[in-house]
């Protein structure tokens, strides 16, 4: 991440809150085992970069798995 531009860095940072935001409940209530959702694997694209993160919306948690460059071929 130190090597992205600070707009880029900036703007990343501002979607992935804008998610950990949408995934506070009010009021939290655990769900049972057997009704746990699976991890899912989520993209945000920023100018000529990827971000890849995994929403685990059983434990409310959020985790940036890579920041790479696009590629430009075939466009």
């Amino acid at each position: 991440m130190a090597h992205l531009p600070l707009e880029t860095y900036q703007r990343l940072r501002e979607e992935l809150e804008s998610v950990a935001a949408r995934m506070r409940p009010e009021t939290p209530v655990p769900l049972p085992q057997k009704y746990v959702r699976p991890v899912e694997t989520r993209s945000i694209l920023l100018e000529n970069h990827i971000a890849l993160y995994e929403v685990d919306p059983s434990r409310k948690r959020l985790t940036l798995r890579e920041i790479a460059l696009r590629s430009t071929q075939g466009v």
